[in-house]
């Protein structure tokens, strides 16, 4: 006998189309904080968690003026009585600048100092041998350091010198992780969790933070416009790291940390502490060094992400390890970023979930998204958001450390 089929009243209708949405808060997010220390941190420390509301993110940065310029002669040196060199680039000199010409550092002469008076295309005309250090033969390919302007008494209004303001961009990315089990397996009281629905949830919402995790880590910004199914991506630190990285090549000596470290905190004079997130490889070799020394000290647990402060000169780093660098372990040829670390300035970080419109987009269960009949509980956790990189001079990346000595 065929089934009879009848219309299904409005609120039937509305009962099984309006999705339930418990959105995450402080008690879910420390499951396993652990396993996602840039995430927890960014989120939770100094406010560095930021709605969007676009998913095209976007923002300014500028640097100082130029300081290091470099002469061009091909291979001939300049005399120590030239008054024109020719430059790489002069639009980094003004009339009136003081330059030095540096030496080298086995070398125990004091810099001459020039002054520029004129400036005509890549040529310079300078006044030699300011204060009388002594003039010195100007290599062809040498570097100036430009010092500071010098101006005369009721001398004219100076050339104004200004540097091109870059814009960058990262993109919302939406990250999805479904969770589905039989109403059957709910009912029953199974081995193990007492509620295998509640017991996906919880996983699946470590599985979600780590996907966030990983995109942060390495994910490339990108957008490919497709209306309705525009796909965006969202920046990561090492594909944003570009001046600072450092090369253990193979074996990383302490004396090599030391050198990754200067790096570190060489280009922004803002703070003198920077979260090291490291490889255990890593960690190895500090807790080696440590030995005997008081460089080491044993840190707190930040919002469930166990920190120890290892300290320099340079700085201090607050180091955790992170359980995604790892090697594959699929083969053994070493693949993976199991001989990484980043060195991160976390005020230059961000996390910005988007939301806009009365629509929230920050990190959330979706309950019951599927109603179509089905015997089925089908959850969902979904989080559209950026991750937001600023000045990538701030932060280090460190490489190849397969071992420690």
């Amino acid at each position: 006998m065929a089934a009879i089929t009848v219309a299904r009243s409005i609120d039937q209708a509305y009962a099984e189309t309006v999705q339930k949405r418990q959105f995450i808060g402080e008690d879910d997010v420390l499951l396993n904080p652990s396993l996602t220390p840039i995430l927890t941190l960014v989120t939770k420390i100094g406010n560095r968690k930021k709605a969007t509301n676009s998913a095209r993110v976007e923002w300014i940065e500028d640097d100082y003026l130029q300081v290091w310029g470099q002469v061009s002669n091909g291979t001939t040196n300049y005399s120590s009585i030239a008054t024109t060199i020719s430059v790489v680039d002069a639009t980094i000199f003004a009339t009136n600048d003081l330059i030095s010409f540096p030496v080298g550092p086995t070398s125990s002469a004091v810099e001459e100092v020039a002054q520029v008076t004129a400036i005509a295309a890549s040529v310079l005309t300078i006044t030699r041998n300011i204060g009388g250090a002594g003039q010195n033969t100007v290599g062809a390919t040498t570097d100036i350091r430009i010092l500071a302007p010098a101006f005369p008494e009721g001398a004219a209004f100076g050339a104004p010198r200004t540097t091109a303001k870059s814009v960058l961009i990262s993109y919302t990315q939406i990250f999805r992780r479904p969770v589905s089990v039989t109403k059957s397996e709910v009912a029953q009281n199974l081995f193990g969790p007492s509620n295998d629905r509640l017991y996906q949830r919880r996983k699946m919402l470590e599985e979600h933070r780590r996907d966030m995790e990983s995109a942060g880590l390495w994910s490339h910004p990108s957008e490919a416009l497709a209306l309705p199914s525009t796909i965006r991506t969202t920046m990561g630190l090492k594909n944003r790291i570009a001046t600072n990285v450092y090369n253990a090549a193979t074996t990383l000596t302490e004396g090599g940390f030391l050198t990754f470290t200067q790096q570190a905190f060489s280009q922004y004079y803002e703070g003198s502490e920077k979260l090291l997130v490291a490889a255990p490889i890593v960690i190895t070799g500090l807790d080696t060094w440590a030995n005997n020394k008081l460089r080491l000290a044993p840190g707190d647990d930040v919002f469930g992400v166990k920190l120890s402060r290892y300290t320099t000169n340079h700085g201090d780093f607050m180091v955790t390890r992170d359980l995604m660098l790892q090697n594959s372990p699929i083969t053994s040829s070493g693949v993976g970023w199991g001989a990484e670390a980043y060195a991160l300035d976390i005020d230059s970080i961000e996390f910005a979930p988007l939301v806009g419109n009365g629509e929230n987009r920050d990190t959330q269960l979706l309950i019951d998204v599927v109603k179509d009949g089905a015997d089925l509980y089908r959850d969902e956790y979904l989080t559209e958001a950026a991750w937001v990189i600023r000045f990538e001079k701030r932060h280090a990346r460190l490489y190849g450390a397969q071992a420690v000595s």
